[in-house]
């Protein structure tokens, strides 16, 4: 009696792992999934068959911040990572620009940096930035049925603005 009370809860246990595991972390592309080694972060992915420069920006409890640029190959495909935590914001907002002048691109402004490589804080405050201001898009991060933030998340740009997303497909210009 004994055995088959813990043979239910563990079966139960792992179907219930399982769904739950299936509905909100997706593998990367090329990847196994696996429910021990879920990678960390926001990652985007590039299907436009154009080189991009990459900025993300995000809320880390405090402040505002931006981070870029990011090389992403015009390789079908290329996957970087441009946020490596686990995610805890309910949105993550993205900027990028094509090597022949394509953005893709929202209506919520924030500071950009003007070399290679580069960390902005208090990004919002864009009255300070002077012309180093570009409008991002937001990519909403949790899963629209469940409402459950994922530890990992994934967008795709597309040559067209429109996105395949790996986990929910919600994008907000």
């Amino acid at each position: 009696m004994l055995f088959r009370s813990i043979l239910s809860y563990w079966t139960k246990t792992v179907t219930i792992t399982a769904l739950f595991v299936g509905m909100t972390f997706a593998p990367l592309p090329n990847q196994k999934a696996s429910a021990q080694t879920s990678p960390l972060g926001l990652y985007v992915c590039n299907e436009s068959g154009e080189n991009l420069n990459v900025t993300v920006a995000y809320y880390n409890g405090y402040i505002w911040t931006t981070q870029g640029r990011y090389q992403l190959s015009q390789t079908p495909g290329s996957c970087i990572q441009v946020y490596n935590n686990s995610l805890t914001n309910t949105r993550y907002f993205l900027y990028a620009t094509s090597d022949s002048g394509n953005q893709w691109q929202g209506n919520h402004p924030f500071c950009i940096g003007s070399t290679p490589n580069f960390t902005i804080p208090y990004a919002d405050e864009t009255q300070y930035c002077g012309s180093s201001v570009q409008n991002f898009f937001s990519v909403w991060v949790p899963n629209p049925v469940t409402g459950i933030t994922p530890p990992f998340y994934g967008y795709t740009f597309a040559p067209n603005n429109y996105s395949n997303n790996w986990n929910s497909p919600r994008a907000e210009r």
